[in-house]
């Protein structure tokens, strides 16, 4: 088994620490006040199963883009406005499906940082941001790091043929998440704590 994909293996089962493959061993006193994985708390649970696969793939890209100093979720906005040429903060939260206050902080660092850099725009209350040229040199080496570590993942998952069937259900849990019944219920609570607070 690849090393990355071991670590994300490791990670989704025991929660290992994002600085190495392996956590030190606990005595049982100190093992027995830890509570157990989400997954053993709720096995069937949509929201627990996602959040830990989502926090363990994001620790895993979070090690493999060190060297380039980015961060898993810089990579997918550096990666996102580099596609789209130039974009604003409204249509970034629509595309990365983020809110807007995290995605703002986000924007904030990589501007700093001079990997974004301002468009003109002649409504100045349009935040228009385009990759800069250090930020394009940063992001193609960062995409040469995350190369390395999908292709581990990828093929310790099957190949790309198993990766792809479950992106597709991925997919369409999204789409329910959304835009399905489910979905509704998300409305609903919100009229209810409108009427509350009226």
């Amino acid at each position: 088994m690849h090393a990355y994909a071991y670590y994300l293996h490791c990670a989704i089962l025991v929660k290992c620490e994002p600085s190495g493959y392996h956590r030190p061993a606990m005595n049982r006193s100190k093992r027995s006040t830890r509570r157990p994985p989400a997954l053993v708390l709720f096995p069937s649970c949509v929201c627990g199963t996602l959040k830990m696969v989502s926090r363990a793939a994001t620790q895993l890209y979070d090690e493999i883009l060190r060297p380039c100093g980015l961060r898993a979720t810089q990579l997918s906005i550096l990666a996102t406005i580099s596609r789209l040429r130039q974009s604003s903060l409204v249509q970034l939260t629509q595309v990365l499906i983020m809110d807007q206050t995290t995605l703002t902080r986000g924007l904030k660092v990589l501007e700093r940082d001079g990997l974004l850099e301002r468009v003109p725009h002649p409504d100045r209350r349009v935040k228009l941001l385009r990759v800069s040229p250090r930020g394009t040199k940063v992001l193609q080496a960062g995409l040469r790091l995350w190369k390395v570590g999908q292709h581990a993942v990828v093929e310790d998952l099957g190949g790309m043929t198993s990766w792809r069937k479950t992106q597709q259900q991925l997919s369409r849990l999204l789409t329910v998440l959304r835009t399905g019944p489910a979905a509704s219920l998300r409305n609903s609570q919100a009229a209810q704590d409108n009427s509350r607070r009226q």
